[in-house]
């Protein structure tokens, strides 16, 4: 019986997910445009208000009708749902961690930057660090930075406060 049930949910949940992300993207933009106007409750909005009901409306709504009607009635959902939207929202998947990469790189190229991506990159080859290490090493390293940042930017510790 879990079988039956998990296949649906789980295609379900991976439509959902994909068709989340996608309209979350529109609020993205909006947030960016009151960053360019330096309105900071527009972007604090455009971060928590639509992004919840999207979210409640894409998953909430159908989790509910899950429990409600059980397995049956989300295997009809499922298949009322057109394939040309089940293909787009499979091709958006598919780009979005290419996308991730390409601003990751992109940020990269700031030559500040540039030795940070190498001491991650030498820690993880010749350390045989895992991931999850060098990305505590690195946040660390930024955590560091920062409050050498305020430090600098506010005089010495006890004069700004």
């Amino acid at each position: 019986m879990a079988v039956t049930f998990a296949v649906p949910f789980s295609m379900l949940g991976i439509l959902s997910w994909q068709l989340y992300m996608t309209l979350n993207s529109i609020w993205v933009h909006r947030a960016d445009k009151y960053a360019e106007e330096g309105n900071i409750r527009g972007i604090i909005l455009m971060n928590f208000v639509p992004s919840t009901i999207t979210s409640f409306i894409i998953n909430g709504i159908p989790a509910f009708l899950m429990v409600y009607y059980g397995g049956e009635f989300m295997k009809n959902l499922l298949a009322s749902i057109p394939q040309s939207l089940v293909n787009g929202l499979q091709v958006v998947g598919a780009l979005m961690p290419a996308l991730g990469i390409a601003m990751l790189l992109d940020y990269l190229g700031k030559k500040k930057l540039i030795p940070f991506f190498f001491i991650g990159f030498f820690l993880a080859v010749y350390l045989k660090l895992d991931i999850m290490a060098v990305a505590v090493f690195g946040a660390l390293i930024a955590l560091i930075m920062y409050s050498r940042s305020i430090i600098t930017n506010y005089g010495s510790e006890g004069e700004g406060q």
